[in-house]
């Protein structure tokens, strides 16, 4: 075992950590919650980067993880193909298993919350579907 992820409950300021499968805090992933590319991801402008800071434990810093926002005409431009820029700083992480566990980490910061409109759509078709 690595670890595990976990998404405390804090709508307004996204935070995500990694911990020890004893429960220590290896990770933890913050986001400012001026980031106005949370709540309105715009390919261009201030909009178009997400950075979550990386720091350990104990509060020192790990790198970061930059989400950059893409054009949705590439994706009509280029069907059946989901394009995500992210950014990972691995450089400062001591070892292997924290490596793992920040790359697991930004998918899953991907998955909870970068990933929730093309959810809605996925459940509206579904729902369409079985009707």
């Amino acid at each position: 075992d690595f670890g595990y992820l976990q998404e405390p409950c804090c709508s307004c300021c996204p935070k995500f950590s990694a911990h020890a499968p004893n429960g220590d805090t290896l990770v933890t992933a913050t986001s400012h919650p001026c980031q106005i590319g949370i709540y309105f991801p715009c390919p261009c402008g201030p909009c178009s980067r997400v950075t979550w800071d990386l720091k350990d434990g104990d509060g020192n810093d790990l790198g970061e993880v930059v989400k950059k926002i893409p054009l949705r005409w590439c994706k009509w431009a280029c069907p059946g193909q989901d394009i995500d820029y992210y950014h990972v700083d691995l450089s400062k992480l001591p070892s292997s298993n924290m490596k793992a566990l920040v790359m697991a980490l930004t998918v899953f910061i991907d998955f909870r919350f970068m990933a929730q409109e093309e959810d809605d759509d996925h459940d509206a078709a579904t729902a369409a579907e079985g009707e």
